[in-house]
């Protein structure tokens, strides 16, 4: 089973509180009266965004009896109060303490929240430069040559459609690149949708719902490649008839000829 990642404030109060989390249960309570009694106000504070005070609490009951349970939501509120150094100590030592791996997940997820924070203080440049276009596939407009001046040109035969101008092939690349971008869309905004849960009640009922997001992201996806895998492969198709077409035998009928003359096009 594929442990689920839980966002930041739900699994701090339960790994506050003690609920299981996933496969794996999250450590214990404090024993101690006073120690609990500082982590439910901590955990009241938190949760009503007071994380200067959550920190006291956490600090004071950690002081009282040196439970794991108080590390991880004592590193969460240091990070949410903006002091990332602390946290990220914190967070080592919550995962020195051997948690479950969820939870360590969750932690080390800490860490790397905080250093993404540091490095939004000095983002990189962006990088503006254009990507050269590919023009493998352009149709070669070299004109042919005019006919000998002592006979009139034949009159031009209207030219089919050339193989890049397609309209099934164009539609069905178009509704592949569409499904294609939907279906990775919706895989990637179910994750986010998920993570957004403000408490574990409202996370554990938005992850009975994940399943239906990924299959139809994962239907979505293979219509898309399907659609694009079909209009390729249209393309290729219509393109080979073309090149056969133009390297075939035309016949053509001069004037002041008894027959007909033929002409081959290279």
């Amino acid at each position: 089973m594929t442990p689920r990642r839980v966002p930041a404030r739900a699994l701090s109060w339960l790994l506050a509180t003690g609920l299981a989390l996933g496969p794996a249960a999250a450590q214990a309570l404090p024993t101690d009266p006073e120690a609990k009694a500082h982590l439910d106000r901590g955990n009241a504070a938190f949760s009503k965004g007071d994380f200067d005070t959550a920190v006291e609490e956490y600090k004071k009951g950690y002081a009282k009896q040196d439970d794991p349970a108080f590390l991880y939501t004592w590193a969460q509120a240091e990070r949410k109060r903006g002091r990332c150094a602390a946290a990220v100590k914190l967070y080592k030592r919550y995962i020195a303490t051997n948690p479950p791996e969820m939870s360590a997940e969750a932690a080390r997820d800490g860490i790397v929240s905080c250093a993404e924070a540091l490095a939004a203080d000095d983002p990189l440049p962006p990088d503006d430069e254009p990507t050269p276009g590919d023009t493998s596939d352009e149709p070669d407009t070299t004109e042919n040559p005019p006919p000998p001046a002592d006979e009139p040109p034949p009159p031009a035969a209207k030219p089919p459609r050339p193989w890049n101008r397609d309209p099934a092939g164009i539609v069905l690349l178009s509704l592949g690149v569409a499904g294609v971008g939907a279906g990775i869309g919706l895989l990637a905004g179910s994750w986010s949708w998920l993570k957004g849960a403000d408490n574990y009640g409202e996370y554990d009922h938005r992850a009975t719902k994940l399943r239906g997001f990924q299959i139809g992201g994962g239907i979505l996806l293979a219509v898309g490649i399907g659609a694009i895998a079909g209009g390729a492969v249209r393309l290729a198709v219509l393109k080979k008839r073309d090149s056969a077409r133009a390297g075939g035998t035309s016949a053509m009928l001069g004037p002041g000829l008894v027959g007909l003359q033929f002409t081959r096009r290279f």
